[in-house]
């Protein structure tokens, strides 16, 4: 499978990218891609256990509590599409969930 393209970007600094410890993030494909990209991407991971650092935590509790607690879908699309429908249906929910994270990294020192 051909790797994407990386963007080109106005600046001369490389892209950070952040993410959870995924076993595909660590993956030994994707740090020879990346190191074939000779530094324009920095990668860096979260704690392994960080709900409070990722917005998407707090999307999925509040699906899997409020949104998908009575839903039984036949397929992954007919959830992708349920999920999907919340978030159009309130837009707002995104900017909350990235908003929390970033009042709760507000008091913490890393």
């Amino acid at each position: 499978m051909p790797c994407p393209e990386v963007p080109s970007c106005s600046a001369d600094l490389p892209l950070l990218v952040v993410w959870d410890r995924l076993s595909g993030h660590r993956s030994r494909l994707v740090q020879d891609y990346i190191a074939s990209l000779q530094g324009w991407i920095h990668r860096e991971y979260l704690p392994p256990y960080a709900p409070e650092l990722n917005p998407m935590g707090f999307i999925w509790a509040y699906w899997k509590h409020h949104e998908l607690p009575t839903v039984c879908p036949k397929d992954y699309y007919q959830l992708s599409e349920t999920a999907r429908r919340t978030v159009r249906r309130q837009p707002r929910l995104i900017t909350v969930f990235w908003q929390q994270v970033r009042v709760n990294n507000s008091s913490q020192s890393f």
